[in-house]
């Protein structure tokens, strides 16, 4: 399970590189639905989109 400034560097980095690895991706889709704080389900939520407007590219 990631901890907040897991995914906060993980945020940042796929915010630079504009990519995510697909276990990264399956992980935070499973997270997704669980009880988060408002700024980490923010995160959360931003990666989804950009992933699902092609703006983040999910690597095999």
């Amino acid at each position: 399970m990631y901890l907040t400034n897991q995914i906060e560097n993980l945020f940042i980095d796929v915010s630079l590189s504009q990519k995510i690895t697909e276990t990264d991706w399956r992980e935070l889709v499973a997270i997704s639905e669980s009880p988060l704080s408002p700024e980490v389900q923010r995160m959360v939520k931003r990666i989804l989109h950009g992933v699902r407007r092609g703006w983040v590219s999910v690597l095999a």
